[in-house]
């Protein structure tokens, strides 16, 4: 399962074969399983506690964001079009987050809550959060000083006018399509760097 891949990956074959102990989980940084579908959910993933990367885009992984909420040192979360399910406030611990996927693809996914749960993720450099069901004002992500990439639901209840975002000038990417945000073409002449 997902641990033993997990494990696999950052200790040798010898090790492997010996029993798993909890400091060895711990000491596990990095999973990448994205495009691999033998992996039905991540059941024990709350273990990894040393975990600061954890990528499994297009996999159909299922399970809860709470699953996780212990994963203190992540920076890089992205979980595009699987099937994990949960409230945003679950990561409110994850402080050091640059990069959050949680929504993608065609598929809507039953990931719920508001921007304002992610209010005090100044690290963030990507929020990708479409096909979610996240709502809130743009105003709650002004804490996000380092945003490049922005990509929120369509068909959301998400509003806001594009001037809410002016402070964050590292941004290059911005989705927000059919949403309730409204601002002139003046306001993205504001935003020189989106491409």
């Amino acid at each position: 399962g997902l641990l033993a891949k997990a494990v696999a990956e950052q200790l040798t074959d010898g090790d492997v074969k010996a029993k798993v102990t909890d400091q060895q989980l711990q000491g596990v940084t990095k999973i990448v399983l994205d495009g691999e579908t033998k992996f039905a959910s991540w059941a024990g993933i709350e273990k990894l506690t040393g975990l600061t990367h954890f990528s499994a885009r297009n996999t159909g992984l299922a399970g809860k964001l709470g699953d996780i909420e212990k994963l203190t040192k992540l920076q890089v979360l992205n979980l595009e079009n699987t099937k994990v399910t949960g409230n945003l406030d679950k990561l409110e611990d994850m402080a050091k987050l640059t990069e959050l996927v949680l929504g993608g693809g065609s598929a809507t996914v039953n990931i719920t809550g508001k921007l304002e749960d992610l209010k005090d993720k100044k690290e963030l450099v990507t929020l990708g959060l479409a096909g979610t069901k996240v709502s809130g004002k743009l105003a709650d992500l002004k804490g996000a000083v380092k945003l490049q990439s922005l990509s929120l639901p369509a068909n959301s209840s998400i509003t806001g006018k594009l001037e809410d975002l002016a402070a964050l000038t590292a941004r290059k990417k911005l989705d927000c399509p059919a949403t309730k945000v409204t601002g002139s073409l003046a306001d993205l002449e504001q935003m020189p760097g989106l491409t």
